[in-house]
């Protein structure tokens, strides 16, 4: 409510934004008057909420011919949360309003406040006015840092540029530099895992995919002030991905061998990695496991031992592929093999018993053996 002749209470010092002091001197009949604001603030002042708290006070000095009033008002945007009526003193007396108020939910906005004094003089007519007014804006919460990582396998940080990993830092948007926001994952939790809740930039490791790579599936993070869940920032999402399947690149290139009395082939397969958004990967460590197996025991061709295959990156980084080469020797096989196939004359079909057989398990991420995610 509006007072009259008041005085700024204590209190209201912690509020403090600005102060203005505008005063002029007129003296007809040798008298004067003196007019003034004091603006307290319009600020953000707890949590998220924003408050108002003004002084506008005027005086006509020594004379009965000016009349001091003032008025003033709060609110954000084109909404008006209050609005004083003119306070006015006696002829020659003291004309002041103080108040503090704030709005029951606080959204982000332009706040604005305007505070008014002015003298009126008894022949007419207004003099000394003084104009004082206060903008604040108040914002969410932003987030800012890639909306995407990599999930190579718990626990293993990939190479060449492929991160399980990425930072978010937020920008609390809060004039307090030691207000600290709150991480609250909304979606998709059990995909991630934050390294802080309670600060302001946090690392968000990839503890699987996000498959099938669409908004809905994505993991989704906000981040709030004054509390979990108070006043939070737009989501933030964060599309997972990772190593899904081998595409043959090309046609495959079978050569017969033959090192002096062993026979057996050799072709060369190559592949391009893809991951399961369907992203086209390069330069990524790769690992190869294969293992024989002995299917026809009437004979002497034992299964290969088990062997490993790495690469470093690519074997074509111009095309972004790699080669894979597949061979067999047999030393004194019986029976001894034939090479089947149209370059025997007459040819020869290949047969349908299956003597031997090799498993192949590829995994991407890195090229230690073992490593990473299989495809």
């Amino acid at each position: 409510m509006p007072l009259v002749s008041g005085m700024v209470p204590k209190s209201v010092v912690r509020y403090l934004a600005a102060f203005g002091l505008v005063s002029a001197v007129f003296s007809p009949w040798s008298c004067h008057a003196a007019v003034s604001i004091q603006l307290f603030g319009l600020d953000r002042v707890s949590g998220n909420e924003v408050g108002c708290l003004n002084f506008a006070w005027a005086e006509g000095i020594e004379s009965f011919l000016w009349r001091p009033l003032a008025r003033s008002s709060f609110g954000c945007a084109s909404t008006t949360f209050y609005s004083t009526t003119w306070a006015y003193g006696p002829w020659g007396g003291e004309a002041a309003i103080q108040w503090e108020k704030q709005p029951s939910q606080t959204d982000p906005g332009t706040y604005w406040g305007w505070f008014l004094a002015a003298l009126e003089y008894y022949c007419g007519g207004w003099q000394y006015r003084d104009w004082n007014d206060k903008v604040l804006s108040v914002q969410r919460p932003t987030i800012s840092g890639l909306q995407g990582a990599w999930y190579f396998g718990n626990g293993f940080i990939p190479n060449n540029g492929y991160y399980d990993a990425t930072r978010l830092a937020a920008d609390a948007n809060y004039p307090d530099p030691g207000t600290d926001p709150y991480w609250i994952v909304t979606a998709n939790g059990t995909k991630v895992m934050l390294t802080c809740t309670h600060c302001t930039a946090t690392d968000v490791h990839s503890k699987g995919d996000t498959y099938p790579c669409s908004c809905s599936s994505s993991v989704k993070i906000r981040v709030s002030v004054g509390g979990q869940n108070s006043f939070p920032s737009d989501e933030h999402w964060l599309v997972i991905d990772t190593p899904y399947r081998l595409s043959q690149y090309g046609n495959e290139m079978n050569n017969e061998a033959a090192y002096g009395d062993a026979v057996g082939f050799l072709s060369t397969i190559t592949y391009r990695l893809y991951s399961k958004c369907s992203q086209q990967m390069t330069s990524v460590g790769l690992n190869e496991t294969l293992v024989g197996t002995h299917d026809d025991m009437s004979n002497n061709w034992g299964g290969d031992p088990p062997e490993t295959n790495n690469w470093d990156g690519f074997t074509n980084p111009g095309n972004n592929t790699f080669e894979d080469l597949v061979g067999f020797l047999c030393y004194g096989c019986n029976p001894a093999p034939e090479f089947p196939g149209y370059l025997q004359s007459p040819p020869k079909p290949l047969s349908t018993t299956k003597v031997l057989h090799h498993h192949q398990k590829f995994r991407a991420g890195s090229n230690v053996t073992g490593e990473c995610v299989e495809v």
